[in-house]
């Protein structure tokens, strides 16, 4: 009864080309790289800096493709999306009742582990920016 959306079928029959390419367990295997370098780089951050980050998602129950970072109280979601976007990268703010409190960082796709690694770069210098701005 409707037309249909032409573009999102050419749009999903590219990246399943994609895919095909890549192999689906190769594809897998690097979204669950993401994953840990996600851990490792939250846990290694909020050991040197003191800053209460975190993740939502208990161990064992996190997504391969998307993380969801809590913030401390003192940084608001709005300044560090808008300070990792001056530095280039995009990340999203939080959904429902955690809008305030975290943000959202996507690894899915076609991204990789080294542009994950360059965004968390621009993360820990915004939110070190941000907490010394919230010191002053």
């Amino acid at each position: 009864p409707t037309t249909p959306s032409v573009s999102l079928i050419f749009g999903l029959e590219a990246e399943m080309m994609e895919i095909e390419r890549e192999g689906v367990h190769a594809r897998w295997a690097r979204h669950e790289a993401m994953r840990s370098t996600m851990e490792e780089w939250v846990a290694q951050f909020r050991s040197e800096t003191g800053l209460e980050i975190g993740i939502l998602a208990r161990p064992g129950s996190r997504s391969p493709t998307v993380t969801v970072l809590t913030l401390p109280e003192q940084i608001g979601p709005a300044a560090l999306i808008a300070a990792v976007a001056a530095r280039g990268y995009a990340i999203g703010a939080g959904y429902g009742n955690l809008a305030d409190q975290s943000v959202r960082i996507g690894h899915m796709a076609d991204h990789t582990v080294s542009e994950l690694v360059g965004c968390l770069a621009a993360i820990g210098e915004s939110l070190m920016a941000l907490r010394s701005a919230a010191t002053l």
